[in-house]
């Protein structure tokens, strides 16, 4: 029996986690519609052969106004970007009025997106956490120090309504004056940032889809070989692996909190004792999700199916042991770890370069154009 193709709204069609949804999408023979609010010069979704049909407001209209008038039609909505999740989730009664959409309640988004309160919900359950504080003035960052340690990083509280790049979200204090300078300014971004203490070990996600009933659509988990910005970046190249015990603990935080949809949940491997500390929760589809499709699973076309018929993939887990990289940033990330002096880093960077094992996760021989116009 042939597979019904559905219309799909993907949002943020500027952003490479788009394309990958796109490329999935058309890979499952749905029709996609990629739209973007914001006015980019380029738009690698537009470009992309899997994309049927593109869009973008017209002058003057809200984000919101827009995506509600183009769902009317489609099958599927998928937000892409925290914002757009967000926005989503603020009227979620209108969209779901027009067209399926698989994202939570607006009080679980930002419970999930707020650093402080996600480690709050992960204790509560047993998941380890780095010891964190949330200091109300300035005055309150000696006391802060004390309690989480030198060197900490401070975060932005949550990124609801901003738009900036992943090393202007965060910073890293080794002293009381760093700890000051760094708060300070992340405070005037968004009120009380966090400071957490600093745990040393290599970083690992896992990222699933959930359904209604907690339903378990698809899960990859991954290890973090590089990453550009070095010191707290996203993947550049990462590695698929299997961990009971992390799979475990993150389904049971997802679903303690009640969530659906796409999720990452970050963490670091804690050198000291080996336990995976929960860092932050990625409330969208991330940006090392082409190493899901490259270990066998089509994460955004089991969202859709399930979002229109209720199934469930028999098959939710990935393959380990894939590698996979994003060459533009993997290149920057060698460059940086070599400026730094980190020469194993860059020795793996020129290894991996040549090994015909390590899988592209944006260039893609069937539809190559849209790698071309990322910056």
């Amino acid at each position: 029996m042939p597979r019904e193709s559905l219309r799909v709204l993907v949002t943020d069609a500027s952003q490479r986690v788009a394309l990958e949804v796109a490329r999935c999408l058309g890979r499952a023979e749905h029709s996609v519609l990629a739209v973007e609010s914001r006015k980019p010069r380029r738009v690698p979704t537009f470009a992309s052969r899997y994309c049927t049909e593109s869009a973008r407001p017209e002058a003057g209209e809200a984000m919101v106004e827009f995506l509600l008038r183009r769902a009317e039609g489609v099958d599927v909505l998928i937000p892409i970007m925290t914002n757009s999740v967000i926005q989503v989730a603020d009227r979620l009664d209108e969209f779901r009025s027009r067209c399926r959409v698989l994202v939570p309640r607006p009080d679980i988004v930002r419970q999930v997106i707020g650093k402080a309160s996600i480690v709050a919900a992960a204790e509560q359950i047993g998941v380890p956490v780095p010891r964190t504080v949330r200091p109300e003035t300035d005055a309150d960052l000696t006391k802060a120090a004390r309690e989480v340690g030198l060197p900490a990083i401070v975060k932005l509280a949550d990124d609801e309504s901003l738009y900036l790049a992943p090393k202007d979200r965060y910073g890293l204090a080794r002293s009381p004056e760093e700890l000051h300078s760094v708060w300070t300014r992340l405070a005037k971004i968004k009120p009380r940032p966090v400071i957490q203490e600093r745990i040393v070990g290599p970083g690992i996600g896992f990222s699933a889809v959930l359904g209604n009933d907690s339903a378990l659509l698809g899960a990859v988990a991954h290890q973090r070989i590089r990453e550009y910005p070095i010191g707290g970046g996203p993947s550049t190249c990462c590695v698929s692996i299997d961990d009971p015990v992390l799979t475990e603990q993150s389904l049971e935080l997802l679903r303690s909190v009640g969530w659906i949809g796409p999720a990452m949940v970050e963490y670091k491997r804690d050198e000291r004792d080996g336990s995976y500390r929960l860092l932050e929760i990625n409330a969208r589809f991330w940006g090392s999700m082409p190493l899901a499709r490259l270990s066998g699973l089509n994460l955004p076309a089991a969202l859709v199916e399930h979002a229109c018929h209720g199934t469930v993939p028999p098959h939710t887990r990935a393959r380990t042991g894939v590698k996979m990289r994003i060459l533009p940033k993997d290149l920057l990330a060698a460059g940086s770890y070599l400026a730094h002096g980190f020469g194993r880093d860059f020795a793996g960077f020129v290894r991996d370069l040549f090994d015909p094992r390590v899988k592209p996760g944006l260039f893609d021989p069937t539809d190559p154009k849209p790698a071309f116009l990322f910056r």
